[in-house]
Order: structure tokens, then sequence, then C-alpha cells
């Protein structure tokens, strides 16, 4: 189901009225393992509905197949998407993400880009894009894709009115579920919103089964990785080599880190993604999002990998670019 952007502001002000009424301010931050997630609200990448429990605290370590992987929920600050993201860390190994999967997403059918287009374009129907930042408003609409995780639900809200405002009268921009079978295909992993479209969407693989997709079959120019020894963060895509690493105990309700990514699925439909490890994570990469909108031609690359935090006592936030790249 679509909704337009007159309630869009709407949602996004309910969504923070959710997160806001949650659990207790500031556990560990472990609430895959926790009933309460790392804000004592919603997990951030967004699980306000995280199980009490983590499904997955059984999957082995990606560096021992045979031993229990580091319980993410150890890790002061991890929310439940991105906690257990961290908690199944052994995914890259037990799960199969370093595993291409030949039958996720075919690239949709139809006409064509002829001639071919050039390195950093996307083919939208038979149009020839650039992947950039600046080139978003010429789409001329956008859907904000929610995953039901009510701070990732917020945080995409958020940048759906951010786009709006930056592109001016004339874009639109809807809102619609990735659980909606008309809006994603969870069996094959492809996005079935319009081509020529830009789809954003927020939160980690854990609960947004759409970044989960990209990340698996490495659309994404990054995924998320971990090491025994150097910790967890994001590889690339291209290459499978670590891009930033840190320890898991350095993600803290004050301390995180977070992705901001443009580019193209499989179909060439453009697709921005932003999330942290833990909730405030998600919100920094939400609230840069954000300022990458409103000043497009600043930002020429298509993914940013930041450092987030908080000095509560001055209560001012400090964010810090680690790496970037096309």
């Amino acid at each position: 189901m679509r909704m337009d952007l007159t309630i869009l502001a709407t949602l996004a002000a309910a969504f923070a009225a959710v997160a806001a009424c949650g659990s207790p301010t500031s556990t560990s931050g472990a609430d895959a393992a926790s009933a309460s997630g790392s804000d004592g609200s919603s997990p951030a990448g967004g699980a306000d509905a995280a199980p009490s429990v983590s499904p997955d605290a059984s999957l082995p370590a990606a560096s021992d197949a045979a031993t229990p992987g580091e319980d993410a929920a150890e890790a002061p600050g991890l929310d439940a998407s991105e906690a257990a993201d961290a908690q199944i860390a052994g995914l890259d190994a037990a799960a199969g993400l370093d595993a291409e999967q030949p039958d996720a997403a075919e690239p949709d059918a139809g006409p064509r880009c002829v001639p071919d287009c050039a390195a950093g374009e996307t083919c939208l129907e038979t149009s020839c894009v650039p992947v950039a930042f600046s080139a978003l408003c010429s789409l001329g609409r956008a859907t904000v894709l929610t995953d039901g995780q009510a701070a990732d639900d917020e945080v995409v809200a958020s940048i759906g009115l951010a786009a709006a405002n930056a592109c001016g009268a004339g874009f639109e921009v809807a809102s619609a579920s990735l659980g909606d079978s008309s809006v994603f295909d969870s069996a094959s992993g492809r996005l079935l919103t319009p081509m020529r479209e830009l789809a954003i969407t927020a939160g980690g693989f854990y609960f947004n089964p759409l970044v989960g997709a990209l990340e698996r079959t490495r659309k994404s120019p990054l995924y998320f990785t971990s090491d025994a020894t150097a910790g967890i963060g994001w590889a690339s895509s291209a290459t499978g080599a670590p891009v930033h690493l840190f320890a898991e105990a350095s993600v803290t309700d004050a301390h995180d880190y977070f992705v901001v990514e443009l580019f193209p699925d499989d179909g060439g439909r453009l697709v921005l993604v932003d999330y942290g490890i833990g909730v405030a994570g998600t919100r920094a990469a939400g609230r840069q999002a954000e300022l990458v909108l409103a000043s497009p031609g600043t930002y020429a690359d298509a993914w940013y990998v930041y450092e987030w935090s908080l000095d509560a006592d001055a209560g001012a936030e400090t964010t810090h670019l680690i790496a970037s790249g096309r």
C-alpha cells in the first residue's frame, strides 16, 4: 500500500512518538537478547519489537563454525536489528553472506538503454542516469520503504520529507511497506516499485529484508561483516576487503558507526540505504542522509562510512567521515 507525502509528516511524528514511548532509556544495547532496545525504546536498524531472545543466538561465529558466535548483546548500545546483525556475524560463514545467491533478484525485464550507459550511470528503462545524489531530484518521485520497525520507519519517513523539501514542487514522495508482496518479493529479494522512482529505506539486514537481500547478493557497495579479531563493520562488495572494522564494545548510546549508500539494484533502479549499528547510529545516519539531500553537489561519492559520537553533557554530536567511494 502506498501513502502520499501529505501523511508522511504525520507518519514521521507518529514513529518518533512510538519510539519515545518505549522501554526505559539506555540498556546494554543488546535488545536482541533482552526485552528493550539500546536506547530503551526501539532498537535501531530498527527493532521496536525485537524478540526477547535473538532467534539467531545459536548461529556459529564466522571464525569458528563449530563455536557459538560472540553475543552482540555484550556490546553496549547495539540495537536489536544491528545487535542481532553483530550477534549473527557468523552469517559471513554460517549463513552464506559470502556466497552469491544465483536464484536471487534477476534484473527487471523491459526496454534497455542503447547504447549502454557509461560507468557511473544506471539504466532506468531507456534513459541513462548518473548514480549520484545530485541526480536524484531529476527522477521526480521517491518511495520510502518501511520495514515495520519503529526506529527505521521514523528515520526513513524523515528522509522522504527531506527529499521533498530539497527537490521542491513537483517532486512526489510516497510510502510503501516492504511487507507488501506487491512492493517487495521476499522470495527472490526483488524490489517491485517503479524503475524510475528513487527507493529509500533505513535499517540493517536483520530486520530490513531489502537491505538483507542487497547485501547478501552483493548489490550494495558495502555489506556488514565481522572478524573474530578485528571486530565488526563493513566490507566492500567489489573486493571483499574490509572498509572499516571496529570493536563491538565500542558501540554505545553515545558512540556508533553508520553508512549512507546510493546504488542501483539488479534492475537498475536507484536505492538509498542508511543504517547504523545501534539505534543512535541509525538515527544519526538519517540526519546525515538529510544533509546529503540538502546539499547533494558536495557529496560526489556514492557511499560513505561515518563515526558518530555524542557529548551528552554538552548536548553536541560529532560526525566524522571515515571512508567513501563509488
